[in-house]
């Protein structure tokens, strides 16, 4: 079987722990649903994250083979929403997100439920 080979203590965990946990934003700690619009090659991802908003999210490392992200999966994210004066000014850093939580489809289900999205 694919995927079941020996593997360290902390992958087995952060797998175990991104496959059954059901994570809720904390909309104060600046964390949003948004949903992947498209790759941008290495670990950088164009999100939507609504009113018609394209931003950029990284997927940190410690994600790298573990964690398989593809176009029209929810993500939780967290970062800034406010542009800033560097930003559109074409000067500074155009990622603003970092994904913290990936939504299988069990996840943003219930997350449906709990009406965070109106889709």
């Amino acid at each position: 079987m694919s995927g079941t080979s020996r593997k360290s203590q902390y992958r087995k965990h952060l797998t175990d722990q991104v496959l059954n946990e059901f994570p809720e934003p904390d909309f104060d700690a600046n964390e949003h649903i948004a949903q992947i619009l498209a790759s941008r090659g290495g670990n950088l991802y164009e999100v939507d994250i609504g009113k018609d908003s394209e931003e950029l999210a990284m997927l940190p490392a410690k994600f790298n083979k573990l964690v398989w992200v593809k176009r029209g999966d929810f993500v939780i994210v967290q970062g800034e929403q406010e542009a800033t004066e560097n930003d559109e000014s074409g000067k500074g850093n155009k990622v603003r997100f970092l994904i913290k939580h990936v939504l299988y489809k069990v996840c943003w289900r219930l997350t449906l439920r709990t009406k965070y999205l109106s889709l």
